[in-house]
C-alpha cells in the first residue's frame, strides 16, 4: 500500500495509529502524518469473504479476491487490530471468523436486496 502525507488532527491520529505509517511536524492543533492507502472497498471485501463462516488462511484469501498477498495480509490485520475479525490457532491450522462488530461494519456498507 502506497503510503500518502495528509494533516489529521492530533486526537483523530492517536486513536488510530493503524492507518498511520510515520508523523512529521505538528502543525495547529494537526499533525502531518504519512498515512497507508487503506481502501474501505478492500476491508468490505475481507469482511465479506468471512461473514458465513470461519475460514482457513488459504480458502479466506481466495474468497477475498485481494490478489496480493502482502496487500491481504495488510487488510486482515487491520481489521484485527480493529477488532473487526478474530483469528484462532489450532496446532498447525489458523482460522478466521468475523466478530459481532465486524457484522457490524459490513452492514453498514453493503446493501441489502428487497
Amino acid at each position: 500500500m502506497k503510503a500518502r502525507l495528509t494533516h489529521v488532527p492530533i486526537g483523530l491520529a492517536d486513536r488510530v495509529p493503524s492507518f498511520i505509517a510515520s508523523r512529521d511536524s505538528e502543525i495547529a492543533n494537526t499533525v502531518l502524518v504519512r498515512t497507508h492507502n487503506c481502501s474501505t472497498l478492500s476491508i468490505i471485501k475481507v469482511l465479506y469473504a468471512v461473514r458465513n463462516d470461519p475460514l482457513t488462511f488459504n480458502e479466506f484469501r481466495r474468497r477475498s479476491e485481494i490478489r496480493l498477498k502482502r496487500s491481504f495480509m495488510a487488510y486482515v490485520d487491520i481489521c484485527i487490530c480493529h477488532g473487526f475479525i478474530a483469528k484462532s490457532v489450532y496446532g498447525s491450522s489458523t482460522t478466521y471468523t468475523i466478530t459481532p462488530k465486524g457484522k457490524s461494519v459490513l452492514e453498514l456498507f453493503v446493501q441489502k436486496s428487497n
